[in-house]
């Protein structure tokens, strides 16, 4: 009887070793994330346990000093397609385990590990192919039942990935690169240059029509126009950000982007808006129409030179 019994539990061990991985019963549900911005793409991918009737999880059960994946079962990973800066520190582009060393105190170490297919038992141990960035984490934040990542707050290239669990909450700024060309060359500003009869129009920005002279011109690998908001020292009515600076890059052909940059060089402004050329038979721009987001005309103009 009981060789029979052995046999039994030996046969049934290897069919389950041979299950596939998506077959895998987890203790806690599988959740993920995932946000596009400027064609990269970030994922989260975690199980999110429940809090249920537990308290003084961080302290207890994930105790002081812990090496923990936020999460359960295997390591919660973070994936991206281009190199991102998270917390400031450069990360290259790539899949990684995540691990935070939770501590009783307002800064966290979390470990960004190359190696990613692991389980949350045992922690892996410091290397130097790891990624270290200090976060700081929320201790008395509302409580969260379910563990959750989220993306909580988008701008043109930035990002807060936000984690909460019981009362801690930590928020990570993620800058996502810009896939716009920082420069424009003499040969693809050429057919830009020149003045153009702006009109402003009255919409939701704009309470009043306006019109000026809209110079384009090129130096030293940018395209650049004062561009206004509407009249200049009038009240409620303000120039446009950086208007000494006004950059425009190329989004698509006939179609340019104004953006600014720091005394640095940094591209650190980009517009939601775009300057969308037509062209005359000769395939000239000759014409340009600006619109909000809300797609309402806000300036148009025809050249003048």
């Amino acid at each position: 009887m009981k060789k029979v019994l052995f046999a039994a539990v030996l046969t049934m061990a290897i069919v389950w070793n041979v299950k596939p991985v998506e077959a895998q019963i987890y203790a806690s549900p599988r959740g993920g994330i995932t946000q596009t911005l400027d064609g990269t793409t970030f994922t989260v991918e975690y199980s999110r346990p429940i809090l249920g009737d537990r308290s003084g999880l961080f302290g207890g059960q994930i105790w002081w000093g812990h090496i923990w994946t936020p999460g359960a079962d295997d390591a919660t990973t973070f994936e991206f397609d281009n190199d991102m800066l998270i917390e400031g520190v450069e990360v290259p582009a790539g899949k990684y385990s995540v691990w935070m060393v939770v501590q009783d105190s307002t800064s966290w170490e979390m470990w960004l590990d190359p190696e990613w297919n692991l389980f949350h038992l045992p922690e892996p141990e410091k290397n130097d192919e790891q990624i270290y960035i200090w976060v700081e984490p929320d201790m008395e934040a509302p409580i969260t039942d379910v563990l959750t990542f989220d993306f909580n707050k988008l701008d043109t290239w930035n990002a807060n990935l936000r984690m909460r669990f019981e009362n801690v909450q930590v928020d990570l700024d993620i800058e996502f690169p810009s896939q716009l060309k920082k420069t424009v060359s003499q040969e693809e500003a050429a057919q830009y240059l020149g003045s153009y009869a702006a009109q402003l129009h009255k919409n939701e920005w704009q309470p009043n029509d306006y019109a000026y002279d809209l110079v384009f011109s090129y130096a030293d690998g940018h395209l650049t126009a004062p561009v206004l908001f509407g009249p200049p020292n009038e009240d409620g009515m303000d120039e446009a950000p950086f208007p000494d600076q006004m950059h425009f890059l190329i989004k698509t052909d006939l179609v340019l982007v104004p953006v600014a940059y720091d005394d640095n060089g940094k591209l650190i402004w980009t517009a939601d808006f775009y300057f969308e050329f037509n062209t005359d038979k000769e395939g000239n721009p000759t014409t340009f129409e600006l619109r909000t987001p809300k797609d309402s005309l806000w300036m148009s103009g025809s050249r003048g030179d």
